[in-house]
């Protein structure tokens, strides 16, 4: 439930900051940055453990941040560019997963139950853990309510009305890549819910930021 709901926190996030309501979670490559490196960790047999696989989930999932904020930052993280830019990193990155998967064999098997988001392998502090990053951002998206509702209305009038736009920019997307990294390493690839989450608040009504976000947010759980 809380993976879900920092996926639908996420996806909203992505889809009013960049105007697309095709933008979700997996096409920032975060997730894609994750489980590439769940692969490579599997393929070199080290037996880490769950912490180990955790940090390193975390580790792609920063990295492929970090490229994703050096291809969009030349563009002031424009909403085509970032989603172009994420999507390369994704494709890129899914294809190596596929390779392994298509593979089939042990390693195959030993990624199917993260790949399908089971949620055995979760632990109690884990829980705890991501349940304090969803209550945390949850309250500091109060504060970015303003630069979602003007962003849809273009550069030049959000800038008119005083809204640093690439800062603001920047700081949504280190947001929904926080709740999309934490989502996917403690649970999986899953950010398909990113995606329908937003469009279900809609559905139901919720066109302004805030209750988009709390129904999304829901929503996302429910998922």
């Amino acid at each position: 439930i809380l993976a879900g709901m920092a996926l639908g926190m996420a996806g909203t996030l992505i889809q009013r900051m960049t105007g697309n309501p095709m933008g979700s979670p997996e096409l920032l490559g975060i997730s894609g940055g994750a489980a590439l490196v769940m692969v490579v960790l599997v393929l070199t047999g080290l037996d880490i453990g769950r912490g180990g696989q955790l940090v390193g989930a975390t580790a792609g999932a920063a990295a492929a941040l970090g490229l994703l904020i050096l291809l969009a930052r030349r563009h002031r993280f424009a909403g085509n560019q970032l989603l172009l830019g994420g999507l390369a990193l994704y494709v890129f990155m899914d294809a190596g997963l596929r390779l392994v998967m298509a593979s089939g064999g042990t390693v195959a098997s030993r990624l199917l139950n993260w790949m399908y988001g089971s949620t055995w392998l979760v632990s109690e502090p884990e829980a705890i853990g991501l349940l304090a990053l969803v209550l945390g951002l949850g309250a500091l998206l109060s504060l970015v309510i303003r630069p979602l509702t003007l962003l849809p209305l273009g550069d030049s009038a959000a800038s008119s009305l005083g809204l640093p736009v690439a800062r603001a920019r920047l700081l949504l997307l280190l947001m929904a890549s926080v709740l999309t990294a934490a989502a996917t390493v403690v649970i999986g690839p899953l950010s398909f819910v990113g995606l329908i989450a937003p469009h279900l608040a809609r559905v139901l009504g919720q066109q302004t930021v805030g209750r988009q976000l709390v129904v999304a947010a829901l929503a996302g759980g429910l998922l």
